[in-house]
């Protein structure tokens, strides 16, 4: 009776050692889960932030000119050379602040033979920078 007591207490510390290791395993996975969705999040936030600048940009180019044209295409708020665009979280044009904001100040510089325009497009999460482009444009 004392050989099948000892089997069963080996036996019941074997499988909670297995137990053990099994749970472990599976913390270490959720984690790594956890990591690459949040990976792919910011992934993703970063290529829309790159699309929103890359379409503020050609538009800036095309219409430096005009801001109040330029502001009608961005949907953004002017103020003197700057215009200022609002996104939420889902990157949907929002009025007042969003969870993104987008930034084209123009300057413009008189050139002997036309004018050089000089659009920098910025695209912020709170107050960091997300990314940004210079594109320039010139009217001879």
């Amino acid at each position: 009776m004392e050989k099948n007591k000892s089997k069963s207490t080996a036996f019941l510390v074997e499988l909670l050692i297995v137990i053990m290791f099994f749970a472990f395993s599976g913390a270490i996975c959720a984690e790594a889960f956890v990591y690459a969705n949040n990976q792919s999040h910011e992934v993703e936030n970063t290529q829309n932030a790159l699309i929103a600048m890359q379409s503020a940009a050609e538009c800036a180019k095309a219409h430096s000119d005009d801001m109040q044209t330029l502001a009608r295409l961005l949907n953004a708020e002017r103020s003197g050379n700057k215009l200022t665009a609002h996104y939420n979280e889902d990157w949907a044009s929002v009025p007042g602040n969003g969870a993104y904001t987008l930034t084209v100040t123009v300057v413009e510089e008189r050139q002997a033979a036309g004018v050089l325009y000089k659009a920098t497009v910025a695209v912020y999460r709170g107050d960091s920078e997300l990314v940004s482009v210079d594109a320039y444009r010139y009217v001879g």
